[in-house]
């Protein structure tokens, strides 16, 4: 097979498994969505740090032509969502390597722990959030104050 061949091959093994796990879920009466993440080579202006880590980034021409693909398998009916514009407007670190977000900390806060969640996984997160919420017509979330302190 041609680079090309085996390019379209694995695309249309992707939306074959899309569809599998979408007709899964539709047999046993769930919910689906499905979401492409992130990553530095798209989306997102690296800050030093992240471009040091990031690596080779030649990738992002390859995984936007993917995103762009299964994103067609709306046409079909089924819920695929780009998360690659997430970072957007985060000039702050979030990446670790060519497709990880910085983890969270947690430290010692009175008999127990506090955890910070990752600045980089809480922008996904709550994009998911919106994105179900939106599909699935759930009520907005309440906006959370990350400056609270927990109870103990």
């Amino acid at each position: 097979w041609t680079a090309e061949e085996r390019i379209e091959f694995n695309f249309e093994q992707y939306r074959r498994y899309v569809r599998a796990v979408d007709a899964l879920a539709e047999l046993h009466g769930a919910k689906s969505a499905f979401f492409i993440q992130p990553c530095p080579a798209i989306g997102k202006s690296l800050t030093p740090e992240e471009r040091q880590k990031a690596g080779d980034l030649s990738y992002g021409a390859a995984y936007q032509r993917m995103a762009d693909e299964l994103l067609e398998l709306n046409d079909e009916g089924l819920p695929l969502y780009s998360l690659l514009d997430v970072f957007e407007r985060t000039p702050e670190t979030v990446y670790v390597d060519q497709i990880h977000c910085r983890l969270g900390r947690s430290t010692a806060c009175g008999s127990g722990l506090r955890f910070k969640p990752s600045a980089g996984y809480k922008v996904i997160s709550d994009a998911i959030a919106d994105r179900l919420a939106e599909l699935w017509s759930f009520p907005a979330a309440e906006p959370q104050d990350d400056r609270k302190e927990s109870a103990p």
